[in-house]
């Protein structure tokens, strides 16, 4: 058993991320080999997307983002329950706090399987090669109404938007993850 250093839970040694709190378990889980040359640089699960809304985690390597779709606008098999609530005072907080729980549990998930696999398992997942992107916008929207943000990656013919009802707290997890991945390419507004 591997003891999470952020909130303490025990987690299996061959998890990378605490199924708890998400926090990554060692130094091993940064630089987990993918590929002989490609790493996992981090996971932003939770991202809406479409018509009608889908969710998908967005996997950064060293290379590229592997975007994974992970459920509809509830999640995959009721995980997400995002927002259901949200609007109404007294579930939404508690609402939220089961989402960024579910989040971070699918985030977790993930990184027990390889890229190539990740890819495969839905013909709606798909890759975004870091060479192709041209800017990252990153906008935090947190108010009275509501709490999230967006997340556009844009290329020279398509641009990716994401949406995320999150903590600002997680949110801002998100941006360092993308920083870390794409330091000159991200822009936030």
């Amino acid at each position: 058993m591997v003891i999470c250093p952020n909130c303490g839970a025990q987690n299996k040694e061959t998890d990378n991320f605490c199924g708890r709190c998400g926090q990554k378990l060692s130094v091993i889980s940064e630089e987990k080999t993918i590929a002989p040359t490609e790493k996992l640089v981090g996971i932003i699960p939770g991202a809406r997307s479409g018509v009608p809304v889908k969710t998908y985690a967005l996997l950064f390597t060293s290379q590229r983002v592997i975007v994974a779709k992970t459920g509809g606008f509830l999640g995959g098999g009721g995980k997400f329950l995002v927002g259901l609530g949200l609007f109404n005072a007294p579930g939404g907080l508690v609402g939220l706090k089961s989402a960024e729980k579910d989040k971070r549990k699918v985030a977790a998930d993930l990184t027990r399987k390889d890229f190539e696999s990740i890819l495969q398992a839905d013909r709606k997942n798909y890759e975004v090669p870091y060479s192709e992107i041209e800017r990252v916008e990153v906008k935090m929207a947190f108010g009275f109404f509501g709490q999230g943000g967006s997340i556009k990656m844009l290329t020279s013919s398509k641009k990716y938007t994401f949406s995320f009802i999150s903590e600002k707290k997680e949110f801002q997890k998100y941006i360092e993850v993308i920083r870390a991945a794409l330091p000159s390419k991200m822009v936030e507004k």
